[in-house]
């Protein structure tokens, strides 16, 4: 009988350390950021020894302060480029809200916030987070070039700049971890 409770005993533990061995990432939002910016490069790459001329961009972005209050380092990256290396990796992406999305497919012409706009173009420092480490992390969008060009339609005006960068705050800064959403952080706060 001993044996038996004992045997019981041991398939129960066993049973309990397996759920306790699901780890998820401890990610904490310290702040948000949310601005309208102009990327007007000097010069563009050369594409088969010529020079392009340069374009200059306006960008909505969105930046974090995050903190990995966890014991495991993980690879930051966007939801659509998660590493298939050996560090696990959390992916980043913005969700608007369904008026946001609206208004900047209106602005712009395109979906922003779509898996084939690539979800944004992706900066962060540190690209691994360590545990009790803090990093900054950029998702920003092209809202179209800064004068007539052929290639780009033109950047919304100034009052239309003013009202998206005050729907922009109606989003979510989502966080996955192994394709499953751990953490939504609202972009207001």
């Amino acid at each position: 009988m001993k044996k038996v409770i004992f045997i019981m005993l041991i398939i129960i533990m066993s049973g309990c350390s397996n759920k306790s061995t699901e780890y998820k990432p401890s990610i904490e939002l310290i702040n948000s950021t949310i601005k309208i910016v102009s990327d007007n490069p000097e010069q563009q790459p050369n594409v088969e020894g010529m020079v392009m001329e340069n374009i200059g961009f306006v960008l909505l972005q969105y930046n974090f302060k995050l903190i990995n209050n966890g014991k495991q380092k993980f690879k930051v990256s966007q939801l659509a480029q998660v590493s298939d290396s050996n560090i696990d990796a959390i992916a980043l992406t913005i969700e608007p809200s369904p008026e946001l999305k609206a208004f900047a497919n209106e602005l712009t012409g395109v979906n922003l916030f779509s898996e084939k706009n690539h979800g944004g173009g992706f900066l962060s420092s540190p690209t691994v987070l360590e545990p009790d480490e803090e990093g900054n992390y950029t998702i920003e969008y092209i809202l179209g070039s800064m004068e007539e060009n052929p290639e780009m339609t033109l950047a919304p005006n100034k009052d239309q700049l003013d009202e998206l960068i005050g729907k922009a705050m109606n989003a979510n800064l989502v966080i996955y971890y192994k394709n499953e959403e751990i953490k939504s952080f609202s972009v207001k706060d």
